[in-house]
């Protein structure tokens, strides 16, 4: 009883910290919600961004697949897009960006019987290498206009950030998966069983040691939607009528924002995206933090709607949610 009220009670002051940080916004004019209307008459623009949206959500379904596939278990396409949803659905519905990895680690383990350790490898794989891709975007953004970005101290800063970021990123990723299959060693040591229970469960990211392009196409799709979601920020900023910026820009601030929406401190996100992207796009020459601000709001919104199409696979997956998923070895 004590975790249940433990846990609401840190629901609640996730909701109270969203709804402090959009007040201070709108109160001190960082956050104006009477452009939001006027974007609804560039609706053409706002459909475009519900389409790469729907297109984002496609390729992670897609990139999740070959991640089960490395592991045996076998789930078409059309199931792994509807978990996607559903996880989506509940990124809305639970505080913080990893509340549908929870509900589709849920789905995946009781579909994946006896292979409860890696379906869970896959999502926590899913997820690392979707993080990973947004660094690698910024650092790449950081590398090919670093001339332009050391007009400021502190983009210089930033842009050093995300190349620390993203290189250790890949370097623990690269460890990681090499140290799969060795827990036998450990035991021979006589490790303690906190260590060899760790490096059993990173065992199960063996295949992917095996596989290493396997690894490779899948962070390739990763920064494949970071780029999407980049275009789509600046279609934001068109249909509210901004005065536009250099696109390397884009490449550099839109993944590090998202980096800090992902942590699990409201959900979906709201009032600490608004006030990250009114910092970051406040660095911009030419730019201001009311922009960014603005824009997150937007494609925010549109966000939320079609995580909420959601609803519709979590009705009818219902009904398949016993049938255990083909197996083969990985």
């Amino acid at each position: 009883m004590r975790i249940i009220s433990n846990r609401w009670v840190r629901v609640a002051a996730k909701l109270t910290l969203a709804a402090a940080l959009l007040m201070w916004m709108m109160t001190s004019g960082r956050l104006d919600l009477s452009r939001l209307a006027q974007a609804t008459a560039h609706w053409p623009l706002l459909l475009a961004i519900v389409t790469i949206y729907y297109v984002e959500i496609y390729v992670m379904a897609w990139r999740w697949n070959l991640l089960l596939g490395a592991q045996g278990l076998q789930l078409s396409l059309q199931q792994a897009f509807s978990l996607t949803m559903i996880g989506s659905l509940f990124n809305v519905m639970i505080p913080g960006m990893v509340g549908g990895d929870v509900v589709r680690g849920y789905y995946i383990g009781r579909r994946a019987a006896g292979r409860m350790p890696e379906a869970l490898a896959t999502i926590l794989m899913d997820r690392v290498v979707g993080l990973l891709g947004l660094a690698v975007l910024a650092a790449g953004a950081a590398i090919w206009n670093f001339r332009m970005i050391t007009e400021s101290r502190i983009l210089e800063l930033l842009c050093l950030f995300a190349i620390v970021v993203a290189a250790a990123g890949a370097i623990g990723l690269v460890l990681t998966v090499a140290a799969g299959g060795r827990a036998t060693i450990l035991d021979r040591w006589g490790a303690s069983r906190w260590v060899t229970s760790l490096m059993k469960a990173i065992g199960t990211l063996t295949p992917y040691r095996q596989n290493p392009r396997l690894l490779t196409t899948a962070l390739s799709a990763s920064v494949f939607n970071q780029v999407l979601s980049c275009l789509a920020f600046y279609l934001a900023m068109q249909a509210l009528e901004q005065p536009l910026i250099p696109w390397g820009y884009f490449f550099l601030l839109v993944p590090l924002g998202l980096m800090m929406t992902a942590l699990p401190i409201s959900p979906a996100g709201v009032g600490v995206g608004q006030a990250t992207f009114f910092t970051l796009f406040g660095i911009i020459p030419g730019s201001s933090g009311k922009m960014g601000a603005n824009a997150f709001t937007v494609l925010q919104l549109l966000l939320i709607v079609v995580y909420l199409t959601g609803l519709y696979s979590y009705l009818t997956y219902k009904h398949t949610m016993g049938e255990e998923i083909p197996t083969t070895p990985s």
